[in-house]
């Protein structure tokens, strides 16, 4: 039995087949996974449109103000050169949505930008606990615009600053998000080194997985649910701890009839902001219960 925490295969007229989340551009020069359900799209330019799928029609994406920077893809990620301002934008497809990586080459070139989401009817956005939460009539969340982190240049561990994503307003379906800093002093202090990423994330809620993660972290995000985050950490940063959690609910119950031979952990690395320096962890199991 094999149980991953996100996505590997989808079910495509009655055929499963294997996710390649590789861009390729289509016949508008918008970029499409090679192999995946859905419609999402990544822009041909920074001033162009996310296009991500919702179980209650697709959400559009956009930067205001971005530049017409082309993009070049890799893999799931296309990057923009300059395409706000001095800053550079990384777009990455996950598995169930997009994350962004914006580079501030200095302390000037700014602490904050927006984005521009438009929602398919029935959907409105709200702040929540760890960003911003798209939701149906009935309250249920539908997808997040996640808080994230700034990292500065420090190697092997760069320092943190906590990023977060709020509602500046809104017009009909269309919303204005800002994504700021949460201590804009950080990019002024001496000790802060460049450049600096900052890494907001945007995820669908789908179907639970038999396979369950959630993220801890200290500081403060100390009282934060990272259950819809789109990575799991393990890391030490001075003062700042996170600790992540991996259960699978759908082993056979134990038996007499079941035999254990051998179990194996998979773990890739995959964060595209994270020192190339490699490091020990820890795999333990709680001792406690716990939930998303």
């Amino acid at each position: 039995m094999f149980l991953t925490t996100q996505p590997t295969r989808y079910l495509q007229n009655g055929v499963w087949k294997d996710l390649d989340d590789t861009l390729v551009a289509g016949a508008d020069g918008s970029l499409a996974p090679k192999s995946a359900p859905g419609s999402t799209r990544l822009p041909s330019r920074a001033d162009g449109v996310t296009t991500l799928d919702t179980p209650a029609g697709p959400i559009a994406i956009r930067h205001p103000g971005a530049s017409s920077a082309s993009a070049k893809a890799s893999k799931a990620s296309a990057a923009y050169a300059g395409a706000l301002g001095r800053r550079d934008l990384l777009a990455v497809l996950t598995a169930d949505g997009v994350e962004e990586f914006v580079t501030l080459p200095d302390a000037a070139a700014g602490a904050s930008y927006q984005l521009e989401v438009t929602l398919p009817p029935g959907l409105s956005a709200r702040d929540g606990e760890s960003g911003v939460e798209f939701v149906d009539a009935a309250g249920k969340v539908v997808a997040a615009a996640n808080d994230g982190w700034a990292a500065d240049a420090h190697t092997p561990i760069p320092s943190l600053s906590p990023v977060e994503v709020r509602v500046a307003g809104a017009k009909g379906q269309t919303v204005t998000l800002e994504v700021a800093l949460r201590s804009p002093e950080w990019l002024r202090d001496p000790a802060t080194r460049f450049p600096v990423v900052i890494d907001p994330s945007i995820t669908i809620t789908g179907n639970p997985s038999l396979a369950q993660d959630a993220m801890v972290i200290n500081g403060a995000y100390v009282n934060s649910n990272f259950g819809t985050y789109p990575e799991i950490w393990e890391a030490v940063d001075g003062t700042v701890r996170a600790r992540s959690f991996v259960r699978f609910d759908g082993l056979p119950t134990p038996s007499s009839a079941y035999f254990v031979t051998s179990a194996t952990l998979t773990l890739t690395e995959s964060a595209v902001a994270c020192p190339a320096t490699p490091s020990a962890l820890s795999v333990q199991g709680p001792a406690t219960t716990w939930s998303e």
